[in-house]
């Protein structure tokens, strides 16, 4: 009991490192057609790089939306990429309490993914950009699929760049 208690919290961690290292050792697919079948609208890459200093953010700012709300959290963001709500509609979307995060506000922001199961998001910013990213193993190219985050952030960004990619 106590053995599996902190493997399920260490999880998250071990995959995510676990992604580290494959990415590292076997190259990445990203931007790469043989990686996806079809690109979501939701999917939108930097075209540049930004040389500034990148906050990622902690496993405690960021939470995935149930995927029973995914349908509501499309309609709320159809127009534009991140939206403001309250704390209250964000435990709505999660299906469980969230902190409150002082001086922060919180955002519904758009993500896609490729393989769920064998990878992580991973949300940083800087300045008035937010990244969000979602990297993960696979062999084959899969279509890709949305997600929304809640994210707390000091403010509301200009630019939100979301992007996906896989490792073999």
């Amino acid at each position: 009991m106590f053995s599996k208690r902190i493997f399920n919290k260490m999880k998250p961690h071990f995959v995510f490192f676990c992604l580290l290292i494959a990415l590292f050792l076997s190259g990445c697919k990203q931007h790469s057609s043989d990686a996806w079948t079809t690109v979501d609208s939701w999917y939108h890459p930097a075209t540049k790089s930004y040389d500034e200093p990148v906050h990622s953010l902690t496993e405690k700012e960021f939470y995935e939306i149930t995927a029973s709300k995914l349908p509501q959290a499309e309609v709320i963001l159809k127009e534009q990429s991140i939206v403001s709500i309250s704390h209250q509609q964000a435990e709505g979307l999660v299906g469980h309490s969230l902190p409150q995060m002082s001086g922060k506000s919180t955002f519904l922001v758009r993500a896609v993914y490729l393989n769920a199961g064998t990878g992580a998001f991973s949300v940083e910013s800087s300045g008035h950009r937010l990244w969000v990213s979602h990297g993960s193993l696979g062999h084959s190219a899969v279509p890709m699929k949305r997600q929304a985050l809640v994210v707390f952030l000091k403010g509301r960004p200009d630019e939100v760049f979301v992007n996906c990619m896989m490792a073999e």
